[in-house]
């Protein structure tokens, strides 16, 4: 954020650059007298805009150490000045220096993000897959609730499948990854049950005869009187978790309600 003019007479588009004193892990920009952003060359703008996208990451990190924090900034803030200060200012080596830190943090940040949500994610399929059969074994002991028992192999499934499915979308990130693994910005325990309802959906639309759904040369009335192929099922719904939820949506539009 730019911040306001100071009087002494300064060479480049900004006189001074510093921590912001308002806000934690955020730099201020303060432009010289008489000098207009829009003079910034090319190469000044995009090094700029990449600086401050850099450090909004660095603040967006969640669960990272702040000493941690504090050395990608004080990183950051460095080749900032670089870029921007002094008598002969030096955007290239700046923008060179500021690619090799965004490495730094991505594989630093990548490795341990990834496979503490992977862990989470992990963890809260299990819980809800035993809680699934929970309510199976209570009801069960209610009533007889046998001919539904495809649906809880299906929600079963699509918990295994929702967690191999991050795992193999997933292979490579992304610096904005860093903040924001999942472009839906869903909950961890929104998905859970959101993926596993739309599963459940699903296999309700195959049994409706909706949806078709045929594996090899294995009937359709096979397929729902097998558990195996239930837990099938579910694991392909999680496993296509980012496009379930929106195809049986679509698919539901285009009915005929007469």
């Amino acid at each position: 954020m730019a911040g306001p003019f100071k009087t002494e007479n300064q060479i480049g588009i900004f006189s001074r650059i510093t921590e912001n004193p308002n806000e934690e892990f955020d730099l201020y920009f303060e432009r010289s007298p008489g000098k207009d952003p829009l003079e910034m060359s090319l190469i000044d703008e995009e090094l700029f805009k990449s600086i401050e996208y850099t450090v909004t990451i660095v603040k967006s990190l969640k669960h990272t150490k702040k000493e941690t924090k504090r050395v990608y900034f004080n990183k950051l803030l460095s080749l900032a000045r670089v870029g921007f200060l002094g008598v002969s200012p030096q955007p290239k080596l700046a923008q060179t220096s500021l690619d090799l830190v965004k490495q730094e943090i991505l594989l630093i940040e990548g490795h341990r993000i990834k496979n503490r949500y992977m862990k989470l994610l992990g963890i809260g399929a299990l819980v809800s897959i035993v809680a699934c059969w929970i309510v199976y074994g209570v009801f069960s002991s209610i009533t007889n609730i046998t001919p539904l028992i495809g649906y809880f192999s299906v929600w079963t499934g699509s918990m295994v499948g929702l967690w191999i499915s991050f795992g193999a979308r997933k292979l490579t990130f992304q610096l904005d990854d860093l903040s924001v693994l999942e472009k839906d910005n869903m909950n961890i325990y929104i998905r859970l049950p959101y993926i596993g309802l739309c599963a459940i959906i699903f296999f309700l639309l195959l049994n409706s005869e909706i949806f078709s759904f045929e594996i090899g040369e294995t009937s359709f009335e096979a397929i729902t009187g097998r558990t195996e192929f239930q837990l099938l099922i579910g694991v392909i719904a999680g496993l296509f978790e980012s496009k379930l939820g929106s195809s049986i949506y679509e698919k539901i539009q285009g009915l005929t309600i007469k």
